[in-house]
């Protein structure tokens, strides 16, 4: 089956927290404020048979992180980056550039839950300057 990874609660957004997601939960919210340059954040659930079809994201001047939360060990969670298969654990991370072509799925019986994160790359002058000044257009733009 197709589908897409079913975003939770929206933690962080254009760079912010969102207070009424946060409220209840203090030690995540520090954990996330912790991380230099935060752009997004957000728990996200792969269902059970689920397939997240090849994609890409938006821009350079962001990293993604996965920190794994519920990975289920009854069948094969994955996913591809360019030419790579990787999987899940929980408690661990795994850092990726989303531009690279990647999808993901949940060959198993029960819900593979993350916290996704993503955050600014680490850039020096004038790459820095240029991440910056896209981060700013796709915050106006909505993207």
């Amino acid at each position: 089956a197709e589908a897409q990874g079913d975003a939770g609660p929206v933690l962080w957004r254009h760079g912010a927290p969102v207070d009424a997601a946060l409220a209840h939960r203090p030690a995540t919210r520090a954990l996330i404020a912790a991380i230099a340059g935060v752009e997004e954040a957000a728990f996200v659930a792969l269902a059970p048979g689920a397939h997240v079809p090849p994609r890409r994201g938006p821009t350079r001047a962001l990293l993604t992180c996965h920190l794994g939360l519920a990975v289920p060990r009854d069948g094969d969670v994955r996913m591809r980056v360019h030419d790579r298969i990787v999987r899940w654990a929980e408690g661990e991370t795994l850092v990726f550039d989303d531009t690279c072509e990647h999808e993901m799925w949940n060959d198993s019986g029960a819900a593979r839950i993350v916290l996704a994160i993503r955050f600014a790359r680490p850039l020096r002058q004038p790459g820095r300057w240029v991440a910056d000044r896209m981060l700013r257009w796709m915050r106006r733009a909505g993207a």
